[in-house]
């Protein structure tokens, strides 16, 4: 049974966007659910890592386009006022892997093998530039060089240099007409 299938046998999803590709811009954030009988538009989004939804029925509004007329006024009067990450906050977000302490920081062993067959181990901080900075770059500090706090120093400056370079919103498959613009 696939994940949509489950959906619609658990909330009775009337109509939902699985595949955001099609889904109407001006639809964005909303779906249309019947919840314990009663047909529903639930508006969601989430800014921040902190999820904001409303449901909006049909027999409390006025029927179902006056609830999806609220809806989007709802979901349009958030957007305003919540502002999304911008690119280089996003990218600076530590994983629960994250062992460095930085974002895009990691401490790295590299081995080469010489001519003569004996192997050179190569030990560095390495500063890697984020996705969607083009062209992609990193930068080595290494220990012999640097020693191990300095290495590590170094390769954290490198990284907030790469950071400082981001620029824009962090608003993957969100349309454009629902971008706000940045405030200077």
């Amino acid at each position: 049974m696939t994940t949509q299938a489950k959906l619609s046998a658990k909330n009775k999803v009337v109509k939902s966007a699985s595949n955001w590709k099609a889904h109407p811009p001006e639809l964005y954030g909303i779906a249309r659910y019947e919840k314990k009988g009663m047909p529903n538009w639930r508006a969601r989004f989430s800014r921040r890592g902190k999820e904001y939804s409303q449901r909006f029925y049909d027999h409390l509004e006025g029927g179902m386009d006056a609830a999806l007329d609220k809806a989007k006024a709802w979901r349009d009067r958030m957007l305003g006022q919540i502002d999304a990450m911008t690119r280089a906050e996003f990218v600076e977000v530590r994983f629960k892997n994250n062992t460095s302490g930085n974002a895009g920081v990691t401490f790295v062993t590299r081995y080469k093998v010489m001519n003569n067959g004996s192997r050179t181990e190569y030990v560095c901080w390495e500063a890697r530039a984020p996705h969607g900075l083009k062209p992609y770059r990193s930068r080595s500090f290494g220990i012999k060089k640097y020693g191990y706090d300095e290495a590590y120093i170094r390769a954290v400056a490198a990284r907030w240099d790469f950071v400082a370079e981001m620029e824009g919103d962090h608003l993957p498959r969100v349309p454009a007409i629902h971008r706000k613009p940045r405030k200077k």
